[in-house]
């Protein structure tokens, strides 16, 4: 993290000095990009809101299929957890402490601000949009994800209490494990990085270190396997939501249409732009 900093840094000073003779509409424009990403937020806040109000059968169906996915997981969950009480290793022990750091929400914020403001200063737009929208599927899957987690007041496998032993509405981080916070993050992350990229290794790559993340929960004693099963379901369906709206939201820019009149040599001119 404090290699992309410093990185981030340097694309500043850099962008500074090329811009040094003409910084006023540097930051000009600059200022106008951040509006336009405030206006973008807003308007993803609506469409999710729309999404919410008005359910379409295949929302319906990707709810039913998260649940009964979180049942089978419930249904194997002592299971799960005295396998993985079962494999602990030096080398386990290393590599799940390391990927447990990949859905820690403050590096995924900072990481998500890094990419912005990278984007912003040197000027590549789809890396400023790709921190946005990271951001936004992480605001999503956080309020979703906390929600549940009070509500339903899940007691950590470390408790020793049975996997169905709920104490709801309680904000004590040990009844706090429905569903796994670390792999929600994880997961949000890994579906806005997967799909801006679209290539045939993103995918793997991302979702691999997701399911480290959502893996190393279990092994730590912190979650059981459906609390990760919930968590995956919420950050991938909250990052792809933001990516249904950005791309709805260009469907309607390309479509556009707008007659532009303007001053001629011969007198007024009229231009039709589709």
């Amino acid at each position: 993290m404090r290699r992309i900093v410093y990185l981030l840094f340097f694309i500043l000073n850099v962008n500074l000095a090329l811009s040094a003779g003409d910084s006023a509409s540097y930051f000009q424009n600059m200022g106008a990009k951040v509006n336009s990403d405030f206006k973008a937020t807003v308007e993803d806040g609506i469409f999710i809101w729309n999404e919410i109000s008005t359910l379409e059968n295949q929302s319906l169906y990707e709810i039913c299929g998260v649940a009964g996915l979180t049942g089978l997981g419930i249904i194997a969950d002592k299971a799960i957890r005295e396998g993985f009480a079962r494999s602990h290793s030096k080398f386990n022990d290393d590599y799940f402490q390391t990927t447990n750091y990949l859905g820690d929400g403050f590096n995924a914020v900072a990481f998500s601000g890094v990419l912005y403001l990278g984007g912003l200063f040197s000027g590549w737009d789809d890396l400023r949009i790709t921190g946005r929208q990271s951001f936004e599927a992480l605001a999503l899957a956080g309020i979703v994800t906390t929600g549940i987690k009070v509500i339903t007041g899940r007691a950590r496998p470390f408790m020793e209490r049975d996997n169905l032993y709920f104490k709801p509405f309680n904000l004590k981080d040990e009844y706090l494990a429905f569903p796994s916070g670390h792999t929600t993050v994880a997961f949000a992350v890994a579906t806005v990085l997967a799909c801006k990229i679209d290539t045939w290794w993103s995918y793997p790559l991302f979702y691999s270190a997701a399911l480290s993340t959502g893996l190393a929960r279990i092994y730590l004693d912190k979650h059981w396997i459906s609390d990760v099963i919930l968590g995956a379901a919420v950050g991938t369906l909250s990052s792809l939501v933001i990516l249904k709206s950005e791309s709805n939201r260009n469907s309607k820019n390309a479509s556009s249409h707008t007659i532009l009149i303007y001053p001629a040599n011969s007198g007024i001119g009229i231009a039709y732009i589709y």
